[in-house]
């Protein structure tokens, strides 16, 4: 019985180099991003930590001296532009080093790769730009600051919490969906120098943000 013949996709049937080369020219014109949600109460388990861990909002002044675990494309300045537009950091510390950071934003949520903002509900929360040092990332650190903000909004009477993931990174879906998000939605942009035509595509049944220009 001959085998079903199986379409590829032009990028799997490049060398790797060639695939890379591929993804980076594509990803500078082509963005797209994946949707993803879930109800804050009840808030996901808080996991069992190895180390002792603590979790707190940073203030404007309170820019990490080590770097390890903030995004390193994160300015000093840009850091204090987020905190004073209203936009919180959270961060988990073990022995008084910042090792994992993740950015909360209300009414607005901002995609930097996109150059849009979300346009959000009274009782939407948006996470975005976590990150964690490289030589902590086997902790659960991501998923103990995922229960802790879930609990922390759902608190002060927020509903629900989205986020955005690249399409490309695939990895990058491993902590949301392992703490209940689910696909709910994508957005997408071509962008040409400084313009970018956007669109939105929610699954069916579901109603998400609108896209607006950032501030």
């Amino acid at each position: 019985m001959p085998t079903p013949y199986k379409r590829m996709s032009l990028q799997s049937r490049l060398p790797r180099q060639v695939s890379t080369l591929y993804t980076k020219v594509k990803t500078t014109f082509l963005r797209e991003m994946v949707l993803v949600a879930r109800e804050l109460s009840p808030p996901p388990p808080m996991p069992t930590l190895s180390l002792e861990v603590s979790i707190r909002a940073l203030g404007r002044t309170e820019f990490p001296r080590s770097r390890d675990g903030l995004r390193r494309s994160l300015s000093q300045k840009s850091f204090v532009e987020r905190v004073e537009r209203g936009d919180v950091c959270f961060a988990l510390s073990i022995e008084g080093a910042v090792v994992h950071t993740a950015w909360v934003a209300v009414r607005r949520g901002p995609i930097e790769y996109l150059r849009r903002d979300l346009a959000l509900e009274e009782d939407e929360i948006f996470v975005f730009d976590s990150y964690t040092n490289p030589e902590y990332r086997s902790l659960h650190l991501a998923t103990a600051r995922a229960a802790f903000v879930a609990d922390h909004y759902a608190a002060r009477g927020f509903r629900r919490s989205l986020g955005v993931v690249a399409v490309e990174n695939k990895a990058g879906l491993a902590v949301p969906e392992s703490v209940g998000y689910r696909r709910i939605g994508s957005y997408g942009a071509f962008c040409i120098g400084r313009l970018c035509r956007t669109w939105s595509e929610p699954l069916p049944g579901q109603q998400i943000p609108a896209l607006i220009r950032m501030r």
